[in-house]
C-alpha cells in the first residue's frame, strides 16, 4: 500500500532541514565576514595609534633639539667658546631632519605647512649665529684699540700734567685737569656700555671725550712749549682713535643685539610650531578610541 500524504510530509521535513542548514551556513558566513571586517578595522586602528605614538616621540625629540640649539647659542653669547658653535650646528641639523620626518608623517594636517618652515628657520638661526660670531671678533679687536688708545692718552696726559706741576703752570694744570677728568669719565662710561649695552652710557662717553678734545685743542693754542704742544696733539690723535673705535663698537653691539633678538624670535616660533604639532597628534590619538590604547598596553 502507498501513503502519499506521509511521503509528502517526509519530503517537506527534509526540505526544512536542508533550508535550515543553508540558513545557518549563510549566517555563519555573515558573522564570520563581519568579525573579519571588525578585526581588520581594529587592527588598522591599532596600527594608526602606533603611528601617532611614533610621531609624538619625533615631536618630543624635535622640541628637545630646538631647546638644546637655543641653550648652546645662549652659552656661546656668554662665553664665546668655539665648541658651542659646533653644538648649535649639530642640534640644528638633527632638528631639521626630524622636522622633515614629522612633516611627511602629518600629511593632510593644517600644521604641516608650518612644520615645513622649520628647516629654513633653523638655517637662518645658524647663519645669524655665524654673523654674530664675526661681530664678536670685530668687537674684541675694537676693544683692544679702545683700551690701547685710552691708556696712551691717559699716560701722556699724566706726564704733561706732572711737567706743568713742576713748572707751577697753573693755567695749564687747570686745563689739563679738566681734560683728564673728561677722559676718565669717558673711559668709565664706555666700559659700562661694553658691559651692559646701555646706549645711554655710550652717548655719555662720547660727550665726555668730545669735551676732553675741546679742552686739549684750546690748550694747544696757548702753549709756548713745542714739546708740550706735540704731546697734546699726540693725545688728540689717541682720542680720535678712541672715539672712532668706540663709535664702531656701539654699532657692532647694536647689531649683535639685533641678531640675538631675531634668533630669540626664531626659537620661540619653532617651539610654538612643534607644540601645535604635538597637540594635533594628541587630538588625532584621542579620536581613535580606547581599543588601540588597551591593545598597545598589552603589546
Amino acid at each position: 500500500a502507498q501513503y502519499p500524504i506521509a511521503q509528502g510530509s517526509a519530503m517537506s521535513l527534509v526540505a526544512r532541514i536542508y533550508l535550515s542548514m543553508v540558513a545557518m551556513v549563510v549566517l555563519l558566513v555573515l558573522v564570520g565576514g563581519f568579525a573579519s571586517l571588525r578585526t581588520s578595522d581594529v587592527a588598522g586602528t591599532f596600527v594608526e595609534y602606533r603611528n601617532t605614538e611614533r610621531m609624538s616621540q619625533i615631536a618630543n625629540d624635535l622640541s628637545q633639539h630646538i631647546s638644546a640649539t637655543r641653550l648652546a647659542a645662549l652659552q656661546y653669547r656668554l662665553t664665546s667658546q668655539p665648541a658651542l658653535l659646533e653644538q648649535v650646528s649639530q642640534n640644528a641639523e638633527t632638528a631639521s631632519r626630524q622636522a622633515v620626518e614629522l612633516t611627511e608623517s602629518l600629511e593632510g594636517y593644517g600644521i604641516q605647512g608650518d612644520l615645513r618652515t622649520i628647516p629654513d628657520l633653523l638655517d637662518e638661526y645658524g647663519a645669524l649665529l655665524a654673523q654674530y660670531s664675526q661681530l664678536r671678533r670685530r668687537r674684541n679687536d675694537l676693544e683692544e684699540v679702545i683700551t690701547g688708545s685710552g691708556r696712551e692718552a691717559h699716560q701722556k696726559l699724566t706726564e704733561i700734567l706732572e711737567t706743568a706741576l713742576r713748572n707751577n703752570n697753573f693755567k695749564v694744570i687747570s686745563e689739563l685737569g679738566f681734560a683728564k677728568a673728561h677722559l676718565d669719565l669717558g673711559a668709565l662710561y664706555l666700559e659700562r656700555f661694553l658691559a651692559s649695552g646701555d646706549i645711554g652710557d655710550s652717548e655719555r662717553s662720547a660727550d665726555e671725550i668730545s669735551e676732553a678734545q675741546t679742552d686739549l685743542s684750546r690748550l694747544s693754542q696757548t702753549l709756548n712749549s713745542r714739546q708740550m704742544v706735540g704731546t697734546v696733539q699726540s693725545i688728540l690723535g689717541d682720542l680720535v682713535q678712541f672715539s672712532n673705535a668706540a663709535s664702531e663698537a656701539k654699532d657692532v653691539i647694536l647689531s649683535q643685539n639685533a641678531h640675538f633678538e631675531r634668533m630669540d624670535e626664531i626659537a620661540t616660533e619653532t617651539s610654538a610650531i612643534v607644540n601645535a604639532a604635538a597637540a594635533a597628534i594628541g587630538d588625532w590619538r584621542s579620536t581613535l578610541g580606547p581599543v588601540p590604547v588597551a591593545m598597545a598596553g598589552k603589546s
